[in-house]
This record gives C-alpha cells, structure tokens and sequence, in this order.
C-alpha cells in the first residue's frame, strides 16, 4: 500500500515542505519503525502509544501516572486532548497493557509523570521525543519528510481502512471539530487493504 499524502495548502508558511507533504505511516513502514527501537523497551512503548493512541507530542509527555489504570485486564489510559480537545479514556490492546504494565513497575513509587525527564519533576521533553523519532525514522530508512506528528495521522488513516466513520476518527483524536476528522476521508477514499487491518492491532504493537 502507498503513502497518504496531502497536498501542501497555497500560502503554506515558510520553513515548511514544498510540494507534498507526507501524512501517514503504512503498516510495513510502522513495524519497520518500531523494529528499530531494538532493546529500548521505554522508547518501543513510547511511539507504540503515539501511534495507538493518536497522541500529539505534547500528550504523551504530559501523560501522568495517575492517568494509567491497572486495575482491570486490559489497561486504561486518560488522556487529556490539546487544542480543545476533550478527555477520553482508553483500553489498550492486551501487548500493551502487557508492556505498560511492566514499565509502570519501574517507576519510582511516588513519582508524578509517566514519562519522567532527566529531573524527577520534569517530564521527558517534547524536543527529546522528536530528536529520538528522526533517529529512528532515518535508521528505518524511511522518507525524511515523516514527522513524529505523521504517526498521529497514521493511526487516523489505519481506522479508515478498518471501515470506521467520521465521527468515530474525530471522537478517537480528540479533535475539537468533526471538519478536521472528515479530512482523513478526503485522503482515504482509494485507501486499499480493509477491515483486515483491524485485526492487526495487537501483532502490531506487540
């Protein structure tokens, strides 16, 4: 399957990409991804929430550990949108509940983030996600137009292929408007591969 791509809008900033500009990750090119994570268990688990969730940078760093229920089978996760989104709360897939799971016990017992930085009271930082994605994304040997938001979109365009409406894409993103959920649609309509890939969730981040 190809790239999604969105045609760059006339009067687009400067410093910003000519021509188009990539939007999405495909299923291969994400596992090529996450693969290059190797024994980094914290960084595996990291973009495996970005791309599950549909998280901006700003979302998983600010991501408490009091957002994190372990008490049921599968774990649940809160996270409070940006730019007007809303709070939803999430099951995770049963390898990612497992991998939290894990990590959350490594943390120190009276620590605030899920993420911690370098200082105890800090959170990692947005720049350290994204210099950690580039390095990645180039030793996955992918297109260097990929930014760390592209793994957001990518999600968006995975539940296209999975049949899933508008409504659902906005409600799932946490997006303030269902304008910005219909633009997936405009993007996805030759989108191949189908409910198939719904099933793939777990495999995935495993």
């Amino acid at each position: 399957m190809t790239n999604e791509t969105l045609k760059r809008k006339p009067g687009r900033p400067r410093g910003t990409s000519k021509g188009e500009q990539v939007l999405s990750l495909s299923d291969e090119e994400i596992e090529r991804f996450l693969k290059e994570t190797g024994k980094d268990k914290t960084a595996r688990l990291q973009f495996s929430l970005i791309l599950f969730l549909g998280l901006r940078v700003s979302e998983l760093v600010e991501l408490r550990r009091s957002d994190v229920n372990l008490s049921q089978a599968l774990v649940a996760v809160t996270v409070q949108g940006k730019k007007g989104g809303f709070k939803k709360a999430y099951d995770l897939p049963v390898s990612l509940s497992h991998q939290l799971r894990l990590y959350v016990k490594t943390l120190p017992k009276n620590g605030l983030w899920l993420f911690p930085g370098k200082m105890p009271e800090d959170h990692v930082a947005r720049i350290t996600m994204q210099f950690l994605f580039y390095r990645l994304r180039d030793q996955a040997g992918l297109d260097k137009k990929f930014s760390i938001h592209s793994l957001r979109h990518s999600i968006a365009m995975r539940k296209i292929r999975q049949g899933v409406s508008p409504v659902h894409i906005q409600n799932w993103l946490r997006q303030k408007s269902l304008e910005a959920a219909v633009k997936y649609f405009r993007l996805g309509e030759n989108a191949e591969e189908g409910a198939r890939s719904a099933e793939r969730d777990d495999e995935l981040f495993r």
